[in-house]
């Protein structure tokens, strides 16, 4: 988990772990693109009645009512399971529309359309704010640049960015997360709404027990990590956390430079997906040839076989272990069955997370977006991940607070080993 925040883009988050997704694009699917604007249709919700509502009140209701048509109807013409999870999707209109047309602001708009979008039990399947959607169009997020995780009934700090503001204050990886602005953060904490420039006090416990209260600026800072490093025995360990076309040509160009290390470590542990063409770019950097990926079906049931890109490949030849976890989802479960059905890398962690479905993004009448699951995904090996994941061929137990706090990766460790032997 990033800087807690409130459920963020789903592009590269898919919304069973708050982390963005794997993204078909409209008719660009292998090209990337934007979001895809439509008209604005009419659900059977039941419409607005202006006679009984104040003038300021119709308006809000008004434009309440258009953003949430527009997500009904994307879902009933696009959603690949033409059941709709066995629901009645014209009764959840007259259900839910009223609610979403009354709720007082965006957060209440949006939180009853994922109320209702939950119910189809679909991983990529959701509505994003115009706040978080601007974001994703960005690259970007404004937080302070901490990544935490929920240990033991602590907010531990598993990761700092380099370029953030609690980076350049001394924060480290290990230390408590305890209060934001004065308030505990709880067992259940999301980001609340925070702007560039923004100061936010953060108080911390080290290791040593020693409280340490900073004020922090936020900041926009990029939503994926890249990361290289040369580890011992000329093995090389590499994080990319978003599966982009600019990601991709950077995994590409360390690949090329790394093309005589006897072995690498690919970081999927942090990576929640992103665009099908990085996805299969991504694959082709390990095979010499095109290789068949996965299958699609659509709502009429239609097949589709997927295979690797090839345009500019590496070809990396050598040994090859690959890092995942409980966000290891979408894009990046494409990557590893690939990887593991093929016998090209040893899968070592713990399960990822069974988000993998293909998605199409809408732009919503208030520049949010909605992201509507239009492709079922299966593995060339007759696997469908969704909702079960993909099991390592290695697994490592979850880390104690005692590994984290000391900076042991045990995951890593297990990899150098494998990759380490003659």
């Amino acid at each position: 988990m990033s800087d807690p925040k409130a459920p963020s883009p789903i592009c590269h988050l898919p919304k069973a772990i708050r982390h963005p997704a794997l993204t078909l694009l409209a008719g660009l699917l292998l090209l990337g693109g934007g979001c895809v604007s439509v008209r604005v249709p009419v659900s059977p919700a039941p419409r607005v009645d202006a006679a009984s509502l104040p003038k300021a009140e119709v308006a809000r209701a008004t434009a309440n009512l258009r953003v949430f048509d527009t997500v009904w109807d994307q879902v009933h013409r696009k959603h690949y399971d033409p059941s709709f999870n066995g629901l009645d999707w014209n009764d959840l209109a007259r259900t839910y529309g009223p609610r979403a047309t009354a709720a007082v602001d965006t957060r209440t708009l949006y939180q009853t359309i994922n109320e209702m979008l939950g119910r189809l039990n679909d991983s990529h399947t959701a509505a994003i704010e115009p706040r978080d959607a601007s974001e994703e169009r960005a690259g970007q997020r404004a937080i302070v640049g901490i990544t935490l995780r929920r240990v033991n009934d602590a907010w531990l700090i598993a990761d700092v960015n380099p370029g953030g503001a609690a980076a350049r204050a001394g924060v480290k990886p290990g230390w408590i997360a305890v209060k934001r602005d004065g308030m505990e953060l709880g067992e259940r904490y999301s980001r609340p709404t925070q702007k560039p420039g923004q100061v936010v006090r953060w108080e911390f416990l080290t290791p040593e027990g020693q409280t340490v209260v900073l004020d922090l600026e936020v900041q926009p800072l990029p939503t994926a990590r890249l990361e290289v490093r040369e580890l011992s025995g000329g093995l090389v360990y590499i994080r990319f956390d978003g599966f982009n076309l600019p990601a991709t040509r950077w995994l590409s160009k360390e690949l090329e430079r790394h093309r005589t290390a006897p072995g690498i470590v690919l970081d999927l542990r942090h990576n929640s997906g992103g665009l099908i063409a990085s996805a299969l770019f991504a694959v082709g950097e390990f095979f010499p040839e095109a290789v068949p990926v996965f299958v699609t079906l659509d709502q009429k049931g239609e097949r589709f076989r997927w295979a690797s890109l090839m345009l500019g490949s590496a070809n990396y030849a050598g040994r090859l272990a690959v890092l995942t976890g409980p966000q290891t989802a979408s894009a990046a479960e494409i990557l590893s069955s690939a990887l593991q059905e093929k016998g090209r890398a040893t899968i070592i962690g713990r399960r990822t997370a069974g988000a993998l479905l293909a998605a199409v993004q809408t732009s919503l009448p208030d520049k949010g977006m909605v992201q509507i699951s239009e492709l079922d995904v299966i593995t060339m090996g007759g696997k469908r991940l969704e909702g079960e994941g993909l099991a390592p061929d290695i697994e490592i137990p979850v880390s104690t607070l005692a590994q984290l706090r000391a900076d042991e990766d045990p995951e890593l460790t297990a990899a150098i080993a494998l990759l380490s032997k003659p």
